[in-house]
C-alpha cells in the first residue's frame, strides 16, 4: 500500500488524496504498532497530514484526522508514562479540532471527537459542553446522548444520566450498552420495576 500511494503522490503531488491516504496508512499502521515504531509511524502520519492540510486548508475532516493522530500519540506517551508529552499531544489534538471548527461549525464529528478527548482526560465539564454542541448540530445523535449519560453519571447527576440514556435508547433501541447503562441508573434510583 505504501509503495502504491507513494508512487501516486509522485505522479500527482498536488492531489490531496495521495498525501491524505499516506497519512491514514501511517496512522493505522502506527496504531497497530508498539514502542518506537509506533511513534515513528504516527509522526510520519503527522507529516503527511501537514502536507494534506496545506494542499486542502479548508477540509475539516482532514483536521479531525490530524487531531486523532495526536490523540494516538498521546495515548502512546501515556502508556510509556510520559505524562507531559501526552498532555502536549492532547493539546495539539484539541488545537486541530478547533481548526476544524473554524472551517465548519456544523460538523458533528468534530464535537464528538472533542467530547471523547475531554472524557479521556476526565474533563467532564468540557466533555459535556462538546456533546451538547453535537446535539445542537444533530439532535438525533444517540452517540452524544450515550456519552452525556456517562458524563452525568461521573458528575453525580443520576436523573440527567437517566434522561440521556433514555434518549439514547429511543434513538438506538438495539444498542445493548445503552440499555444496560439505563438499567444500572434505574437501579441506582430505586426504579426496580
Amino acid at each position: 500500500s505504501r509503495l502504491a500511494l507513494t508512487k501516486a503522490r509522485q505522479i500527482a503531488p498536488l492531489n490531496t488524496d495521495h498525501s491524505a491516504n499516506l497519512a491514514r496508512l501511517y496512522r493505522t499502521w502506527g496504531s497497530l504498532s508498539s514502542g518506537q515504531q509506533q511513534a515513528q509511524r504516527l509522526n510520519q502520519a503527522l507529516t503527511y497530514y501537514a502536507e494534506a492540510t496545506s494542499l486542502s486548508p479548508h477540509n475539516a475532516q482532514l483536521f479531525n484526522e490530524y487531531g486523532q493522530t495526536y490523540v494516538a500519540l498521546g495515548q502512546a506517551a501515556e502508556a510509556q508514562k510520559q505524562a507531559e508529552q501526552a498532555a502536549a499531544d492532547y493539546n495539539d489534538a484539541m488545537a486541530k479540532y478547533q481548526q476544524s471548527l473554524t472551517l465548519d461549525q456544523k460538523f458533528e464529528t468534530t464535537y464528538l471527537l472533542m467530547g471523547e478527548l475531554a472524557m479521556q482526560r476526565k474533563n467532564w465539564t468540557e466533555a459535556k459542553s462538546a456533546y451538547e454542541k453535537a446535539l445542537t448540530v444533530n439532535p438525533r445523535s444517540a452517540q452524544a446522548y450515550s456519552a452525556l449519560g456517562y458524563i452525568d453519571t461521573q458528575l453525580g447527576d443520576q436523573t440527567a444520566a437517566m434522561q440521556a440514556y433514555e434518549k439514547a435508547v429511543e434513538l438506538s433501541p438495539r444498542n445493548f450498552a445503552n440499555r444496560k447503562n439505563l438499567a444500572i441508573i434505574y437501579q441506582q434510583l430505586g426504579m426496580y420495576t
